[in-house]
């Protein structure tokens, strides 16, 4: 079984067990670097991964920040690194990284590294070309009009599963790269739409209930309201920004189209 690989089991829908499997390994893998007590190579190397995974940005750099040096030039541990600093955005020093890499060591021939540096390096990748992600499980949540969403995503390229969390603000076509070969999937607002239009049939759609009330509260009372400025603010959101609310109008739409054309016609 490699790294980060799990049993092969389908969730029950919506039942986020996936995601919480996910997310007790990492809580497992932080206990572990915090007692620090007969630590291998490769036991980091796994727990960093580990942390890789659910995206966990913030403990990650700690860590990498108290390494000494001497533990960076492990090529284990390089590896995991290299994949931090891809995927928490920091492409560039990556790819210095890599460089000073393949100056130190230009006959470093390391199959899975050299496949890993390549992706790096064409970084980004054709977008249209992508496929979309495999999804294991899911979670929503909506709080004062803020969405997000939280995907178990299983990697058919490496068999392994990781987390990946979408702002609905940030909803535009963009890659998801495994932490584990950062081989890259396709997200983009049809598609996380897709999501929740199948996985709401399992659990009485509540999810549209509550971002159709949310958006109902946003609304409701608008030209009522002592709240809205000239500028167009309304409980810190842009009203005017283009790019405020394209997201609740094709979910709205999306919801219309389902309740109620979609019904008259199966009537008719």
């Amino acid at each position: 079984m490699s790294v980060g690989q799990s049993e092969r089991r389908k969730p029950a829908l919506n039942s986020n067990s996936v995601i919480q499997y996910l997310e007790s390994k990492a809580e497992t893998a932080r206990s572990r670097l915090a007692s620090g007590q007969n630590l291998t190579i490769q036991d980091l190397r796994t727990a960093l991964d580990t942390l890789l995974a659910v995206r966990d940005f913030r403990i990650l750099n700690i860590i990498f920040r108290q390494l000494p040096p001497a533990a960076l030039k492990q090529p284990d541990i390089a590896f995991v690194l290299l994949k931090f600093l891809f995927l928490s955005g920091n492409h560039k020093q990556a790819l210095c990284i890599i460089e000073d890499i393949e100056n130190q060591h230009p006959d470093y021939r390391d199959e899975k590294y050299l496949k890993l540096t390549q992706r790096i390096k064409q970084y980004p990748p054709y977008l249209s070309a992508l496929p979309t992600p495999q999804i294991l499980d899911y979670s929503f949540d909506v709080v004062d009009s803020h969405y997000s969403m939280k995907m178990a995503i299983h990697c058919p390229a490496c068999d392994t599963e990781y987390l990946e969390v979408i702002g609905w603000g940030m909803m535009v076509l963009r890659p998801s790269s495994c932490p584990y070969c950062l081989s890259p999937r396709l997200l983009s607002p049809d598609f996380l739409i897709s999501v929740l239009q199948k996985w709401h049939r399992h659990d009485g759609e509540s999810g549209f209930r509550r971002i159709d009330e949310e958006i109902h509260n946003l609304v409701a009372g608008w030209h009522q309201s002592q709240e809205y400025p000239e500028e167009g603010l309304y409980r810190d959101i842009n009203l005017g920004d283009l790019l405020a609310l394209p997201i609740q109008r094709m979910l709205v739409r999306n919801m219309y189209i389902e309740h109620h054309v979609q019904t008259a016609r199966n009537q008719s």
